[in-house]
């Protein structure tokens, strides 16, 4: 454990991310007195169910926008081609 000036936090070297190099927690006051490799294995669970999905993940909210938009702009273009030709 790396005690920092006001702050005791906890450097990860190996996240078992592919994104990230290195990791930096803030440990909590009251779970100072706990054993530091407590803390560390709680640190490594946490940064183990941490996942990052891309831009384009099928999840992604943006996506679904453009998606979203893309049908809503087909509809108005169907919709103004019938009118014209009315």
């Amino acid at each position: 454990m790396i005690k920092g000036v006001n702050k005791n936090v906890i450097e990860i070297s190996d996240t078992g991310n592919e994104c990230f190099e290195r990791a930096i927690l803030f440990v909590r006051p009251d779970s100072i007195n706990r054993d530091s490799d407590h803390i560390r294995r709680r640190a490594q669970d946490y940064l183990s169910k941490l996942r990052v999905r891309p831009w384009f993940h099928p999840k992604g909210k943006l996506v679904l926008t453009v998606l979203g938009l893309l049908g809503a702009a087909g509809a108005w273009a169907v919709i103004t081609a019938l009118i014209l030709m009315m």
